[in-house]
């Protein structure tokens, strides 16, 4: 075994000791158009012990390890006068492009409430292989576009390997 071998095993076992967790919001603005299926893209790094995430048009996180990988996502549209009577939220982690877990869903939102903020957080565990890559979808019916709240206390995501 050669010096950059012991190396490299020295790092994956220290790797294995650090606690895999991130933390990353949303500090940008962003608009999700109505009826429409639209990728967040959690930009900003707080934390990210082993750089499981990749951020922009095409966010993921990707899993370092086998095991279960627990997502809490958080967003909250900004205030507007009305969503229409036939309202929803729906937002899901989607797993290598095809499976996904409800994080939220809301059927209800108050049409008749005037300038209110409407809030989506869940909380998912995900069995995961080593690559598998998962990212956060939301989908809106509101009767238009709506803008997210820029606020960084309310759209965030928190990752960790359990």
């Amino acid at each position: 075994m050669n010096a950059n071998d012991l190396l490299a095993r020295l790092e994956a076992v220290e790797r294995r000791r650090t606690p895999v967790v991130a933390r990353y919001f949303i500090t940008n603005t962003t608009t999700i158009a109505n009826n429409t299926q639209t990728r967040l893209n959690f930009n900003y790094r707080n934390y990210d012990t082993h750089n499981i995430v990749t951020t922009g048009a095409s966010w993921l996180v990707r899993a370092p390890v086998t095991g279960f990988m627990q997502i809490h996502a958080s967003i909250m549209f900004d205030l507007y006068d009305s969503w229409s009577p036939t309202k929803f939220i729906y937002m899901r982690v989607v797993k290598n492009d095809t499976a996904s877990v409800g994080l939220f869903h809301r059927n209800d939102v108050n049409a008749s409430t005037k300038n209110i903020y409407v809030q989506a957080d869940g909380l998912a565990r995900i069995s995961v292989n080593a690559g598998d890559e998962l990212y956060v979808m939301v989908q809106q019916l509101s009767g238009g576009s709506r803008n997210l709240l820029n606020d960084v206390n309310w759209n965030y995501i928190e990752i960790a390997m359990v």
